[in-house]
């Protein structure tokens, strides 16, 4: 920094900056669920038993925050791999990479209820 009585107002506006973010991706994870529930409703109306949907849910919150992020940019936000990549700052064969595990771990999780 040039200057640094200006310290204190750049990082303020990091802070904000920051801030304003977090409550976007807060606002859109709320939105989400939303979908998510509107989607496994009609579900249940389409044939599929309210146990089945209240498993995936369960098996979903149980993976880790970073599979359930994935999944979620993909299947219900609907980005394409290469805007996931840009969001994230990663390459695109890191997020196809990503994804496909945190579908095996959904995947394993569902198995492991279907059989208890």
């Amino acid at each position: 920094m040039r200057d640094p009585a200006l310290f204190r107002f750049w990082a303020y506006r990091i802070v904000q900056r920051r801030s304003a973010d977090y409550i976007r991706l807060q606002q859109k994870e709320r939105e989400a669920t939303k979908v998510l529930k509107i989607e496994f409703v009609e579900a249940e109306e389409d044939g599929a038993s309210p146990d089945s949907v209240e498993i995936m849910l369960r098996a979903i919150k149980e993976l880790p925050p970073m599979q359930q992020e994935m999944l979620r940019l993909f299947y219900l936000d609907k980005y394409a791999i290469r805007e996931i990549a840009q969001m994230i700052n990663l390459p695109e064969g890191t997020v196809k990479s990503r994804l496909f595990h945190s579908r095996q771990l959904l995947k394993n999780k569902l198995k492991e209820v279907s059989h208890e």
